[in-house]
């Protein structure tokens, strides 16, 4: 990952931290339950949460494997993971400091590979993903979730711009047919995929963030007074106390050949 984007990412979730580890959108829904499900976790398994955050994907998955190792470029978001883990009595996992694109893992040393919610902050999605297969063993399971971008070009391309807005570490959210391809590309055999969503308030969005204000006024107004297409593709809701949206997700799973 280029050096000064490594640094934007890492300051910024150094700094809200505790505001993500504390999030319910993010560690509720389906789609940690769905991902244990997928992922078929094997009590002999090393598994690598890469872009771990406050660590809820390898602590779902820490009870059923050997171990669960934390990745992430924020120091501080692997202290507040240690700090989860052990309020819990979560046994098995580790955080370490790293880059999903250069990763700190040996070759073919670790079965299941799981990203969740952080490929989109990756400039080099390829690479990581490249990164993700030479550490995986050989038959072992990649799982990608993450925010995803409708289809259509026009709305895909007003998202981003609406998620750089709101975030400016955010780099793009892919299609669905985009993640697969994609993983396709770089050498897993796509054998399971399935899009959702996840259900956002709008103001506990901008607060996570930490949007300055004058990017919070600008986000209310188009969430407030969307385009047809918008409102639509997002299912924007004002409630008044409110405002609901909802954005896609992709989860897939790929496997890396055993020969």
């Amino acid at each position: 990952m280029p050096i000064n984007h490594a640094r934007r990412v890492a300051r910024h979730f150094d700094e809200r931290s505790r505001a993500y580890a504390e999030s319910v959108s993010t560690f509720q829904g389906d789609t940690l339950g769905l991902i244990a499900r997928v992922a078929e976790p094997r009590p002999t398994d090393h598994v690598l949460d890469a872009g771990s955050g406050p660590g809820f994907v390898a602590h779902a998955l820490a009870k059923s494997v050997r171990v669960a190792v934390g990745l992430d470029l924020s120091l501080e978001m692997g202290r507040a993971a240690s700090r989860r883990a052990r309020e819990r009595s979560i046994t098995g996992f580790h955080a370490t400091v790293g880059d999903v694109q250069i990763m700190p893992l040996g070759d073919e040393s670790i079965d299941l590979v799981v990203s969740r919610f952080a490929m989109h902050h990756c400039p080099e999605v390829e690479i990581a993903l490249a990164e993700m297969r030479r550490v995986c063993r050989r038959g072992g399971r990649l799982i990608i979730c993450d925010t995803a971008a409708p289809e259509v070009p026009d709305v895909a391309r007003r998202m981003n711009e609406i998620e750089k807005t709101r975030d400016s570490s955010h780099v793009r959210n892919l299609s669905h047919s985009e993640w697969k391809a994609l993983l396709e590309r770089c050498g897993f055999e796509v054998d399971w995929a399935e899009q959702s969503r996840i259900v956002l308030e709008f103001y506990n969005w901008v607060e996570r963030a930490d949007t300055p204000a004058s990017s919070v006024a600008e986000l209310r107004r188009t969430f407030e007074s969307p385009s047809a297409d918008i409102r639509d593709a997002f299912e924007i809701i004002d409630e008044g106390d409110g405002i609901f949206f909802s954005w896609p997700v992709s989860l897939l799973r790929g496997i890396k050949p055993a020969d």
